[in-house]
């Protein structure tokens, strides 16, 4: 509404201007040497603003003409930028929706624009993996770094993750060192590592890589808690392949207290033992004192066959703390067929029938119970009943 006075304003002082002029009968006279013009005041001014107009379009003109070639570069600059950032785009939508190949090309048409280049060439390498094409793989990656070296990280860490899918984890670690060194806190790089040294069962080597991994909040607790507990249990299987009992004992004794109660690595342990044949008693005794605290922490009826195969210098002992555990398991097979064993072991045959009839009156083709029960028989003078279970054992099978 100002604005609409202010306007409405100059075109009356305007029109009382002009008004003003015409009613005057003035001149304007223009002297040059021995030449003289004269005009009517109104007529110079109708001139003048003529003049005036002719002059700026001369002028604007002129700098449009200076500016043309700079104004032109800029303008093919956008223009192949556009097309570059479309190119970019396209080849984005083809990798999504799975056409590696045409999305390849794109790429490398969009590396045209040098800003640009390095990317469209981590991601041609990504297509490239999808075509299985290793060796275009590598190439691009060089050309990425060549482009723009400063963007030494994100190659390295697109090729480590390439090289990865690819399965050939020596080569990742390789990567994933080079980056350490540029970025020792890099996130992704230390997850690539988690799955790398995963798959390559370096189960110490995720056990080093916990803290970071516990520090950058990646996982939820319970997830490190069992992870940590998996790679005791893992490396003490892997230890079990070519190591000797003492390798294993030495690596637990290492091991947090709250993971060496652990039922499955304590099986692995005692089987060890067992199979070796070894005769350390401290080895024996610690194995003994893990087992009792691990089943009354939680039960296992795995551990339990494993602790009675484990050698004891006092089964009465053994015998007492098994009982006890029958006590609160009274239909527990496992429990009523270890205790039978014991007695079988210590040529106690009635203590060991007693056992197996409970064992056998709760499940009568239970494991090995009829073949127990054949020899205990035949060790009671009684062939006739051990002929009974051992026919029914043989049939079973």
């Amino acid at each position: 509404m100002i604005r609409f006075i202010l306007i409405l304003l100059l075109v009356l002082i305007a029109a009382w201007i002009g008004i003003e002029i015409k009613n005057t009968e003035s001149y304007v006279s223009i002297f040059y040497q021995d030449y003289t013009v004269s005009l009517k005041l109104i007529t110079a001014i109708i001139i003048t603003i003529i003049c005036f107009i002719v002059l700026h379009i001369v002028i604007n003109l002129l700098n449009a003409i200076f500016r043309f070639p700079k104004k032109y570069s800029i303008y093919r600059r956008e223009r192949k930028l556009k097309k570059a950032y479309s190119s970019l785009l396209n080849a984005i939508t083809e990798l999504l929706q799975g056409h590696p190949k045409i999305s390849e090309k794109l790429f490398l048409k969009a590396s045209s624009h040098k800003k640009n280049s390095s990317i469209c060439y981590l991601l041609a390498a990504k297509a490239a993996h999808y075509l299985n094409a290793r060796e275009r793989i590598n190439d691009y990656c060089k050309m990425a770094y060549t482009a723009n070296p400063q963007l030494e990280l994100a190659i390295n860490l697109t090729q480590a993750k390439l090289f990865f899918d690819n399965e050939q984890y020596e080569l990742v670690l390789a990567n994933l060192t080079h980056i350490k060194s540029i970025d020792p806190k890099n996130i992704a790089a230390l997850k690539l590592s988690f799955k790398t040294y995963k798959k390559l069962n370096d189960w110490l080597k995720i056990l080093n890589i916990i803290p970071d991994l516990n520090r950058e909040n990646l996982y939820p607790d319970e997830f490190i808690q069992q992870l940590k507990n998996e790679c005791y249990k893992n490396h003490l299987i892997e230890l079990n392949k070519n190591h000797s009992i003492e390798s294993l004992y030495n690596f637990w004794e290492q091991v947090p207290k709250k993971y060496k109660l652990d039922n499955e690595c304590l099986v692995i342990l005692i089987n060890s033992y067992n199979k070796q044949k070894n005769t350390n008693i401290e080895i024996q005794s610690s194995l003994e004192s893990y087992t009792k605290q691990a089943l009354n922490h939680h039960w296992s009826d795995e551990l339990l066959i494993a602790y009675i195969n484990l050698p004891s210098e006092n089964n009465a002992r053994k015998i007492k703390l098994i009982s006890n555990w029958q006590k609160n398991q009274p239909y527990n097979i496992n429990i009523l067929n270890c205790l039978a064993k014991i007695h079988i072991n210590l040529k106690e045959y009635e203590p060991a029938k007693k056992y197996l009839l409970e064992s056998y009156n709760i499940n009568s083709t239970y494991g090995d119970i009829n073949l127990l029960l054949g020899f205990v028989f035949d060790q009671l003078q009684d062939s006739d009943t051990a002929i009974k279970y051992y026919t029914k054992h043989y049939k079973l099978q």
